[in-house]
């Protein structure tokens, strides 16, 4: 689901921004996700002024489609990629202590940072396919999405994919969503984005050309949503600043935002 809006600013470049507000599915696997994010950026393709896609995207790295116990069994003992892996672990000495210390370290790795590498039979993330579709995409005027991560011109941990969009922490993102009895990590999750289209960028990572409009400071305003008993939502809100002219690097002002 998605829903787009154009606002018309002369301060805004090319003089319009479009807004893409989308839920993608949850009850779903991670492979449904990548058709509805493909399907979102057919639809916005054509756009030629700047974009900011943001929502509730759902990247849990799981298969939370509903189930059964007949499905659970054979979705583990009857796939190849489990045969496969117990093979691996087998051949490698692992007893199933280790099994599952490893299985606990992926969980870790992957619940608060959806974007990182999967390693197959050993440390998968299903969930990493979704973003490397997003940052090999590009508009029909070339534009791509501003992957973009400098410690100048982010808050918390930057120098990191995303991080000038999305706050990053010293383990992965900000999570932006908890269960109301979370145990440590566990019931935690980012699942809400802001990517952004700045003005002109041509390559995700193009630290050399311009930050009009391009994502800075973006921000996980937990303590606010958390600042009533009852949390103000589920999900916590994000911003991002959105500069209307060339910034200058900001060192001092990205101390004092993470000082905050």
């Amino acid at each position: 689901m998605m829903l787009l809006a154009d606002i018309e600013d002369p301060d805004v470049p090319k003089g319009r921004l479009t807004i893409v507000a989308t839920h993608l599915e949850s009850k779903t696997k991670p492979s449904n996700r990548v058709k509805q994010l493909e399907e979102l950026l057919e639809t916005i393709e054509e756009i030629g002024n700047p974009v900011v896609v943001a929502g509730d995207m759902n990247t849990s790295t799981r298969d939370d489609t509903p189930t059964s116990i007949k499905r659970e069994i054979k979705k583990h003992f009857g796939s190849k990629k489990y045969w496969i892996k117990q093979g691996i672990n087998f051949l490698a000495g692992f007893a199933w202590q280790n099994t599952l210390l490893l299985g606990g370290l992926n969980e870790y790795r992957k619940q608060a940072d959806p974007t990182v590498r999967s390693v197959p039979f050993v440390a998968g993330n299903p969930e990493a396919k979704f973003f490397e579709v997003l940052k090999k995409f590009r508009f029909s005027d070339g534009g791509a999405f501003d992957f973009r991560g400098e410690r100048q011109r982010s808050v918390g941990s930057g120098n990191s994919a995303l991080a000038n969009s999305n706050q990053r922490g010293a383990k992965g993102f900000i999570t932006s969503f908890e269960l109301e009895r979370p145990i440590g990590f566990v019931g935690k999750f980012k699942l809400d984005w802001i990517f952004v289209k700045p003005q002109v960028l041509t390559s995700p990572y193009g630290v050399d050309q311009p930050y009009v409009f391009a994502p800075h400071f973006g921000r996980t305003l937990k303590e606010l949503n958390h600042s009533i008993e009852d949390r103000i939502s589920d999900h916590d809100p994000l911003i991002v600043d959105l500069p209307l002219s060339e910034p200058a690097n900001s060192e001092r002002l990205a101390r004092w935002l993470e000082g905050r």
